[in-house]
């Protein structure tokens, strides 16, 4: 529009019309998918001991947000408004691939990272069933620390303070 010399009172307009739905689109791509999935390969790292962790996070994060926040621009730049019809038609199945991607890695880090057992037996007779290793281990793998990730989820849903989180959680761990 700025190249073929439009009028800039609907340049303007059309910046703010795009700007609030473009910027969703965007905070969804780059900070509830790329920023969990980069954290997520960085802390990986960084739980091995290794400082490469962070270096990790780093880069990748802002080689991949950059290159994507001055690549698209350039491309709507050249594009111009016959852009806007062809964002609008892919953005709800790169928003839904990239959730599926984003969800697919925050479920491997809990059920990797988390850790959670219970030594509750049921002893009848001389038969002992180890609650955990022999029933729900088999039926689900890792579904204690889901139960207890989706738990604390609920609760910052409900109002709770992840700080407030992390002291319950250490509290209940010095208790014994």
């Amino acid at each position: 529009m700025e190249r073929s010399k439009q009028d800039v009172n609907s340049i303007q307009s059309t910046k703010i019309a795009v700007g609030a739905p473009l910027g969703g689109i965007g905070d969804a791509m780059f900070w509830l998918t790329l920023l969990p999935i980069c954290g997520g390969i960085g802390a990986s790292l960084a739980l091995q001991g290794s400082i490469l962790g962070a270096v990790v996070f780093i880069v990748l994060f802002n080689v991949v947000h950059l290159g994507l926040r001055f690549g698209l621009a350039h491309y709507a730049y050249r594009m111009g408004v016959a852009a806007i019809p062809l964002i609008k038609a892919n953005t709800k199945k790169v928003g839904h691939a990239a959730s599926i991607v984003g969800m697919t890695v925050i479920g491997a880090l809990v059920a990797t990272y988390v850790r959670l057992s219970t030594t509750l037996e049921i002893t009848a007779g001389d038969a002992v069933v180890k609650l955990q290793a022999d029933v729900i281990d088999k039926l689900m793998p890792a579904f204690l620390p889901l139960v207890y990730t989706l738990t604390m989820f609920w609760l910052v849903r409900r109002g709770w303070s992840p700080l407030r989180l992390i002291a319950v959680y250490r509290g209940s761990r010095y208790r014994r």
